[in-house]
């Protein structure tokens, strides 16, 4: 399951220079290398607050702002829509389980992985339903840093507790009592160089090592790349505007297509069930079944 430990170091090395201190109160001033500790450490915990106050004050004002005009312009119609297929396909994932284990099975995916990879998914899915941004009146007012902290922090728990997770960090560390927070612990921090406000470090998590750039912005230590491209992101984002009828009836059209797709999956009876419903929506379910197959190597 190479793919997962690909993750796994990603997670480590993009999210890890976001962040700086995980809890509400006085904000403690990190060096570089501090800032990657700490990260691993509340991440390890399930802690994903550290996410958000991980980004400078101005920042996290920007991207909540982003989060409320998405709200207020986005089609309630749709958005919600969209939630309650969400909630809907997760039960319907649970319910045939079994029969989408088999069929999606490959020679290098067996039918156990698929089915764990059902239920992971599907819990993901039920969290999503009932977060934070399940609906445009909640995204208008949401503050981000509940959602990190409650329904992030959630997720993360289920999937770092799941079968799945273990068996994964098992067999890539070949470790067999290996835990993700023990994993976590194993990152390796070592600092290159640090010049004016500029450090650059180099993290090692599951057997993978790379150098990042950081800068400090308001006190956090920022990926290089991050600060010259979150003007931009801000800018754009605030420039949405309300969505127009045609556009809303279009999103709603691509609504029916998920709910099409959600009924036949609840109408599954055998594997040549999920072989029409393949041949049906092909271009649908072909980065699924890519996805599905890609997390068992």
């Amino acid at each position: 399951m190479k793919i997962i430990s690909r993750l796994a170091a990603s997670t480590v090395v993009g999210l890890a220079v976001f962040t700086s201190c995980g809890k509400k109160g006085p904000e403690k001033s990190l060096t570089a290398e501090e800032t990657v500790k700490n990260f691993t450490a509340q991440l390890g915990k399930n802690d994903a607050t550290v996410i958000w106050t991980s980004l400078p004050k101005t920042w996290r004002k920007d991207i909540n702002g982003v989060a409320h005009n998405i709200g207020k312009n986005v089609s309630a119609k749709a958005y919600d829509k969209a939630f309650t297929l969400v909630e809907r396909l997760a039960k319907a994932l649970v319910g045939k389980k079994k029969i989408l284990a088999d069929s999606f099975a490959t020679e290098g995916t067996s039918s156990s992985d698929i089915s764990k990879i059902v239920t992971s998914l599907s819990d993901v899915l039920n969290v999503l339903a009932k977060s934070e941004i399940s609906s445009s009146s909640k995204l208008k007012s949401v503050d981000l840093e509940d959602f990190m902290s409650g329904t992030v922090s959630s997720l993360l728990s289920k999937l770092s507790s799941s079968d799945f997770v273990k068996e994964t960090l098992q067999k890539t560390s070949k470790d067999k009592s290996i835990t993700f927070e023990k994993s976590m612990s194993q990152t390796k921090i070592k600092k290159v160089s640090e010049t004016g406000g500029v450090a650059v470090l180099e993290i090692s998590a599951q057997g993978k090592t790379e150098k990042v750039e950081l800068v400090k912005v308001e006190g956090k230590w920022i990926p290089k790349d991050m600060k010259e491209g979150f003007a931009k992101f801000i800018e754009g984002s605030k420039a949405m505007k309300k969505m127009t009828p045609k556009e809303e009836t279009e999103a709603l059209k691509g609504m029916e297509t998920f709910e099409a797709i959600i009924v036949e999956i609840e109408s599954l009876k055998s594997k040549e069930d999920v072989e029409k419903l393949k041949a049906k929506y092909s271009m649908q379910l072909m980065m699924l079944g890519m996805f599905t197959s890609q997390l068992g190597k």
